[in-house]
């Protein structure tokens, strides 16, 4: 119990470091720490909890960013995915942007190049990948200039990968580089289903897949040798695979607790039970990167093991359907959060999981026969589409409830949770562990009723990167200003609707698209299939229009031969304050809505065109006189929006300015009855 104490507190520590700036982080890590705490203290093991705590807590600030600026940088390859790297140089990672490259983990390389802050577009509520590599420790980019091999890993994985992969029709493709090699392509035909169900991660390689290929050769080896030589072979097959899954959390996992099974079995005569020798693990592996601590294959790898640990008696039951029914909802309660990040829970994730593994696990044992010998190219080809007519079929019926998406806040105290509820039952705290499930339950289903809105009002600048999507809400009253479009995903289904639910509105009363600009309107189409809308304003004719508390005009009354020209003006007021909607006017049209309107004046100013200097003038400033200006535009967006005579008129004239691209989402919130 020493070793998972001491884990539980360097975890724990870790994430208090990682989360200091965040203040509800911070308190329900606090509050969660309490519970180890108190178990330590009634174990008699305090002082190795808060030596552990203390330890983590200090490690966590162990960031290494390096210096921004032109150099030469010699360093090794410790990452490699299709179109990055990453590059170790002295204490400092770095992400490097190379195209299809085929670098190798282990590479030394030189590399002339420019280190500055890593920025990359991000969109509200889609997977935020530079917050991704900050968790890997990585806060800098290094561009390129020049690259020059020193000592390159002699076996070209990549290369055999790609070759190997030619072999194969687009599905088995697909699947094989996903299951063996942990490249997923979300474009292709199969893997897209995948994920639509919630299932990549069955279809990825994983340690999952590797916990069940070791006790496949486990069970093979005991036909012939005894249990002990039988753990020395499987390690012996780890060790061989290390070439082709170095990085990878699960083979760490798995090869450090079999490695420490036999230490434990030869040399300390069963000494530790399997909780600490999962333990010492997980400690050996943040004591040597603290890092691989925040990343999910860690979390769920070491979770999932955890929480079939502590819920063995929960599990035991003589009718083995009735124990893997039990072990099915166990997995499921770790993987929801995952799946409501995105909205949607998936009722018949674990059938499907259950059903999709051992075929997966047949086919990735298949394709790395196949890699180490010869293709089997129509054995896998035919597997591949068997592979795609299941998950074909899974679609079919596919029983799936849209709810509101959990943030990251959410899912954090979501596992904290899950964990206290287990460590409470493990150690007999039945009322304790009853109150807190409850109680945190009936919290949940309450939020999911539209409480909030009914005491409050609100205008979110969602952020859609390079285009405009203004939500206005006035209690149970919602109108959008335009969708924002990217011609790379869907931007209604993965970003506005997940908003939507976030902030528990089920329709809209009306939708105006202020013009047909694509990062306007580009989204419009798919939402207004997907969800219910009373209103649509999309031309001069559409206006006025009243919905709820709302009258809404369109000042731009004029119009023009040049789309943006056309663009809607919306005039508003609510939160006590005006609001002025310039959606792309340009100059000639801001000043004709000010000479016919002298005394227009607006608190809060969405400014036209994205911070252009084709709007925005400072005769039109000046006349309606904004104490804050929006700019909604994508970060590094290739235009140059905001325009550097843009933002100095709003520095000249004292205006305010907050852009989603620097602070994503901005939201205006009061409370009112």
């Amino acid at each position: 119990m020493g070793a998972f104490l001491f884990l539980i507190g360097l975890a724990t520590g870790c994430f208090l470091g990682y989360r200091i700036t965040a203040v509800y982080p911070t308190c329900l890590i606090a509050l969660f720490s309490l519970i180890p705490l108190a178990i330590s203290i009634y174990r008699k093991k305090a002082p190795v909890f808060l030596l552990s705590f203390a330890l983590g807590f200090a490690i966590s600030f162990l960031r290494f960013p390096g210096e921004v600026g032109k150099g030469e940088y010699v360093g090794v390859v410790t990452q490699v995915k299709n179109n990055y790297f990453l590059f170790r140089s002295g204490l400092s990672t770095y992400y490097v942007y190379e195209s299809n490259t085929l670098r190798e983990v282990g590479d030394i390389i030189k590399i002339q190049g420019r280190i500055a802050p890593y920025q990359s577009p991000f969109y509200e509520g889609r997977f935020d990948f530079g917050e991704y590599l900050y968790g890997l420790g990585i806060s800098n980019r290094l561009y390129i200039g020049k690259a020059y091999p020193i000592f390159e890993n002699p076996i070209r994985l990549r290369i055999l990968e790609l070759k190997f992969l030619s072999n194969f029709d687009n599905n088995a493709k697909a699947l094989l580089d996903s299951l063996l090699f942990n490249r997923k392509d979300y474009g292709s035909y199969p893997i897209s289903i995948a994920n639509s169900l919630s299932l990549v991660t069955v279809f990825s390689s994983s340690g999952m897949l590797l916990s069940l290929f070791m006790r496949f050769v486990k069970r093979v080896s005991l036909f012939w040798l005894d249990e002990k030589k039988g753990d020395l072979v499987c390690l012996i097959f780890l060790i061989l695979l290390f070439p082709f899954l170095f990085g990878k959390i699960g083979y760490y996992r798995v090869f450090l607790c079999l490695a420490f099974k036999i230490i434990n079995y030869r040399f300390l005569n069963k000494r530790f039970i399997y909780l600490e020798i999962l333990s010492f693990s997980g400690i050996l592996l943040i004591l040597i990167n603290h890092f691989i601590l925040y990343q999910t294959a860690f979390l769920l790898g070491y979770g999932l093991a955890y929480m079939l640990f502590f819920s063995r008696g929960l599990l035991e039951d003589e009718r083995k359907i009735v124990s893997k029914i039990k072990t099915m909802a166990l997995v499921y309660a770790l993987i929801i959060p995952i799946n409501l990040s995105r909205g949607t829970i998936h009722l018949l994730y674990p059938l499907f999981s259950v059903l999709s593994l051992p075929l997966c696990f047949v086919f990735a044992l298949l394709g790395g026969l196949s890699f180490i010998s010869v293709p089997f190219v129509h054995t896998l080809n035919f597997y591949g589409s068997f592979l795609t007519k299941i998950l074909e079929g899974m679609r079919i019926f596919d029983f799936s409830i849209s709810l509101p998406p959990l943030g990251g806040y959410a899912i954090f105290f979501y596992y904290l949770l899950l964990f206290a509820l287990l460590i409470l039952h493990e150690f007999s705290f039945h009322l304790l562990r009853d109150s807190l499930l409850f109680g945190t339950l009936g919290l949940y289903m309450l939020s999911l009723f539209p409480i909030i809105p009914m005491f409050t009002s609100s205008v979110s600048f969602i952020n859609v990167g390079q285009g405009d999507s203004i939500l206005i809400r006035d209690h149970f009253t919602s109108i959008m200003i335009d969708t924002g479009g990217n011609l790379s995903f869907d931007m209604a289904s993965e970003v506005l609707l997940p908003y939507l639910r976030k902030e528990r509105i089920y329709k809209l009363d009306a939708l105006i698209l202020t013009h047909s600009d694509f990062d306007h309107s580009g989204a419009s189409s798919s939402l207004l299939n997907q969800f219910p809308v009373s209103y649509l304003a999309d031309g001069n004719d559409d206006y006025p229009f009243k919905a709820g508390p709302f009258t809404i005009e369109n000042l731009n009354i004029y119009g023009g031969e040049d789309e943006n020209s056309t663009s809607s003006v919306i005039y508003l007021e609510t939160l006590d304050m005006k609001w002025l909607f310039m959606g792309d006017a340009p100059l000639e049209i801001e000043k004709k809505i000010i000479n016919d309107n002298p005394s227009l004046r607006c608190d809060i100013l969405k400014a036209g065109h994205h911070g252009s200097s084709t709007s925005s003038s400072m005769e039109f400033l000046k006349t309606v006189q904004p104490k804050t200006a929006i700019i909604s535009c994508g970060l590094g967006n290739s235009y140059g929006h905001p325009h550097k005579a843009v933002m100095d008129r709003f520095k000249e004239l004292n205006i305010e300015v907050r852009r989603t691209d620097i602070e994503g989402t901005i939201k205006y919130q009061r409370f009112s009855i």
